[in-house]
């Protein structure tokens, strides 16, 4: 092995750019500490390898260059273990935290792509929902708040003209505190597709129907969002699935 390397034999070495290792002199992270015999070039010394091993080492464990440069001022074996058991239990919580999101980035996709091809129908028609997790979010003026909101479709369930928001969840989820579930049954349901604004009109035609046809119902309406805010800007294009519990 050489005694001296210069940039490019370096950065060569490691299979990084030249201006990476430039870079880490500017900021002061990592100097050359030799100069090559016969000349004024600056190079690394051998001894230097493995402290650039050691940042690149720290570097793909995702540590920031400001937390390495701290870091190897002061590098003994009893400190790196005691950082790295730092790194891992808050990499555990990120993945604990990506894995979350991506269930409910999931749920959320089948959701809809499971809806989507009766978009266009809005017609009447009779179902069986089984049953359903739902998250209580509150009032509108707290779903803002509610990282629920964000990440799974949203139901609202309007009974005495109160209108109680909530997130429709995996029923995996019902061991959670706030998590309850929604009992299955029979509803009649319609597609509204439109402004929130005219959301009664489809309301006030499931009960018509419920009543022309001599069908009990439940004195509530359940409305889940298909396509909403978050996925649409023009309010005449939301789709919401609007739900009429049958009573049997």
């Amino acid at each position: 092995m050489k005694k001296e390397y210069t940039v490019g034999e370096l950065a060569e070495l490691f299979g990084v750019n030249a201006q990476t290792l430039r870079y880490y002199e500017k900021i002061g992270l990592f100097k050359p500490m030799s100069r090559i015999s016969g000349n004024d070039y600056r190079c690394y010394s051998v001894d230097q390898i493995y402290e650039f091993a050691a940042i690149r080492f720290y570097k793909n464990c995702g540590y920031s260059l400001k937390e390495i440069g701290n870091h190897l001022v002061s590098r003994k074996s009893e400190e790196s273990v005691s950082f790295l058991k730092e790194r891992h239990l808050m990499l555990k919580e990120r993945l604990a935290v990506l894995h979350k999101m991506e269930e409910a980035i999931r749920y959320r996709l089948e959701f809809i792509e499971a809806e989507q091809p009766n978009w266009n129908n809005l017609s009447i028609r009779r179902k069986y929902i089984p049953p359903r997790g739902f998250n209580p979010i509150g009032t509108e003026t707290n779903i803002y708040k509610s990282n629920a909101y964000y990440l799974y479709p949203t139901i609202v369930i309007y009974k005495d003209g109160i209108r109680e928001f909530g997130a429709q969840v995996n029923t995996s989820d019902l061991n959670q505190e706030k998590v309850r579930e929604l009992d299955a049954g029979n509803f009649l349901c319609c597609f509204h597709m439109g402004s929130y604004k005219t959301i009664t009109k489809t309301q006030n035609k499931l009960s018509e129907y419920a009543k022309k046809e001599g069908i009990k119902t439940a004195e509530y309406y359940i409305t889940v969002n298909h396509v909403d805010p978050l996925l649409e800007q023009d309010p005449t294009r939301f789709i919401t699935d609007i739900q009429l519990r049958i009573i049997e």
